[in-house]
């Protein structure tokens, strides 16, 4: 008997640890596509920074 006690006991243990690292994953999951949008933006400012930048090497100079 005292080995079912085990089992069940362990097996509410690993239940919890799963329902804890599933919320780790989701928090991760969240800061990842932060940072996606966040690199996303970055590369819009970028680009339109690099545009001007040409833009203005490429005008003529008076």
């Amino acid at each position: 008997m005292g080995e079912v006690y085990r089992l069940k006991s362990n097996h509410t243990e690993l239940l919890m640890h799963e329902r804890t690292l599933q919320r780790q994953l989701d928090i991760k999951k969240d800061q990842l596509r932060e940072l996606q949008r966040a690199i996303a933006a970055c590369n819009v400012v970028l680009d339109n920074d690099t545009k001007q930048t040409i833009g203005t090497k490429d005008a003529p100079h008076t």
